[in-house]
């Protein structure tokens, strides 16, 4: 807000420098320009036209708030393709418009629940062009793996060493696995 406040301001001084006749009062500039900003950090156009509306308490000022909105809005759509605190959101790992499953296929990896191999079993070495996972690999290139090898059990390789098997998945763990995080997620939302 503060930020759109000030532009708003600057604007408005700037304005009635150029054009003293016809610019407004430099508090509806900031005004404006905090309904901008607004719009665009909160992905909210509509609500941020009302709430101006509310604040004002009339409608002197509907068309410049609803332009200015607009453009703001369209321009954070048209670069982002959503708004800021989407974008803020999606950085930490949370995606609000694909639901709590993709953001549970994308949070997820491969060690959550690979098993590891122990040290009394035979090293296994992975051969060049099987299948296979690492420990980093999220759980939705993980499943995605198993349907597409129809394969139950893949081999889990070092980061640095795609022939070293430091471990297995099985498809089984890996759909218990999400399972378990669906019901984290739903018991989290009804909190």
């Amino acid at each position: 807000l503060y930020i759109g406040a000030m532009t708003g301001g600057a604007f408005g001084i700037v304005a009635a420098m150029l054009f003293p006749e016809q610019a407004s009062r430099h508090g509806l500039y900031a005004l404006i320009g905090m309904g901008g900003v607004a719009a665009a950090v909160l992905g909210a156009p509509i609500s941020t036209i009302l709430i101006v509306f509310e604040l004002t308490g009339g409608f002197e000022v509907s068309i410049a708030l609803m332009l200015t909105i607009s453009i703001s809005t369209g321009l954070t759509q048209a670069v982002y393709g959503r708004s800021f605190f989407h974008l803020q959101l999606e950085g930490r790992g949370l995606v609000l418009t694909e639901g709590a499953h993709r953001t549970i296929m994308f949070t997820l990896a491969v060690r959550d629940f690979m098993h590891h191999v122990s040290p009394d079993e035979p090293t296994a070495i992975a051969s060049e062009g099987d299948p296979r996972l690492t420990q980093s690999d999220t759980l939705e290139t993980a499943l995605r793996l198993f349907d597409s090898t129809g394969q139950e059990r893949l081999p889990v390789v070092a980061e640095r060493n795609a022939e070293e098997v430091i471990g297995w998945a099985t498809h089984v763990a890996a759909l218990d696995r999400f399972n378990r995080g669906l019901i984290d997620a739903n018991v989290e939302e009804h909190r």
